[in-house]
């Protein structure tokens, strides 16, 4: 048996050897050796014929990252395609870039989509650095664009002081709401001590996106979906008006809505789009004068209803809300969170004895 074993074995490894030796390139008759890869050191690599070493092709990168210095990463940087802007900070002086592009902005000299956006600045002890005439006087009377450019859209030039510190303060918005805060919302900071001598005290925004970045940029690519602001109003028990920013391409592909809510966490949505927490749907519907009596600020705004109870309503109000508007293919295209000031008014203190009436707080019987 060990014989036989043997044998097979070296059979075997005989007609392996005659396969292999079989495998050789003939050119009329005579073997030809077997061709040897191209060895190239990086970065350069085999060009498509495999006869020369050449550089690589530059990566692909979305935005707003570029191909590094040695082609091999994708990194957030100035990317040398991009358009110079018109302006350029001088000694002293710092610009800020508010880019509508994606609203639908054309960057015109006189682009009416920047209309009403102001900036308001200040000076703090972390972030000290503007000059008197780059202070807002106040928050409804906020700074002027100063130009529009034609790739990165509105733009402040900010005086700074002597010695100004490593940062600005500022917030982009419109009226004095905090639905109409830019970016998100929230306060900004834009940095003042790049290393880059070209863009030094030059920062860039763009309309919705929660960051500022201290290179030229024109677009973020196509993104995810996002929850932005919150432009919804649940103004009743069963009612939501929607004040979507009208110079958004997709406002007027919203064709259904839904109302999402979570009473454990935040809703969210993830790269592929799902979003969290539990789906509800609505139906369009109009204003009554009774109601746009009640909320004259949102009396011509678009409003939906849902059929669930004041029960209901009180749970879903405890969480986070968010409306979420789909086009025709049934795609969620926009969200943003819902605020809730009015629904809470009308399930707590509509009627005769519920919490406007109630005693609340310390209350003294004679001494």
């Amino acid at each position: 048996m060990n014989m036989f074993k043997k044998t097979f074995v070296l059979v075997s490894f005989l007609v392996t050897l005659s396969v292999i030796s079989g495998c050789d390139n003939k050119v009329d008759g005579e073997v030809l050796s077997g061709q040897q890869l191209l060895s190239c050191d990086l970065p350069l690599v085999p060009n498509a014929a495999g006869t020369a070493c050449v550089e690589p092709p530059p990566l692909d990168c979305e935005p707003p990252t570029v191909p590094n210095e040695t082609n091999d990463a994708c990194v957030i940087g100035y990317d040398p395609s991009q358009p110079d802007p018109i302006v350029f900070a001088g000694d002293n002086e710092a610009i800020l870039f508010y880019n509508r592009a994606n609203r639908g902005a054309n960057n015109s000299p006189n682009d009416p989509s920047y209309d009403g956006y102001r900036l308001h600045t200040w000076n703090s002890p972390n972030c000290d650095a503007y000059a008197p005439s780059a202070l807002a006087p106040s928050w409804d009377n906020g700074l002027v664009p100063d130009g529009i450019d034609p790739n990165y859209g509105a733009y402040w030039i900010l005086e700074l002081k002597d010695g100004y510190g490593e940062c600005g303060n500022f917030i982009i918005h419109i009226g004095t709401d905090d639905a109409g805060k830019e970016l998100g919302g929230g306060d900004w900071k834009m940095p003042l001590m790049q290393d880059d001598p070209v863009f030094a005290r030059m920062n860039w925004t763009i309309s919705g996106e929660p960051a500022v970045f201290e290179y030229p940029i024109t677009s973020l690519g196509e993104g995810s979906l996002k929850i932005e602001e919150a432009r919804a109003h649940w103004i009743d028990t069963q009612t939501i008006a929607w004040n979507w920013d009208t110079a958004l391409p997709v406002s007027s592909e919203v064709t259904s809505a839904k109302l999402y809510y979570s009473t454990n966490e935040p809703v969210s949505i993830d790269e592929d789009g799902n979003i969290s927490g539990t789906a509800v749907d609505l139906t369009e519907t109009t204003l009554t004068p009774e109601q746009q009596a009640m909320v004259p600020l949102l009396a011509n705004l678009p409003a939906y209803s849902g059929s669930w109870t004041a029960g209901e309503a009180k749970a879903m109000a405890k969480g986070h809300v968010v409306f979420v508007g789909f086009d025709a293919s049934d795609e969620a295209i926009l969200a943003t969170q819902v605020q809730i000031g009015k629904v809470l008014d009308a399930l707590y203190t509509s009627s005769d004895n519920d919490a406007d009436e109630a005693t609340l707080g310390v209350s003294y019987n004679g001494s």
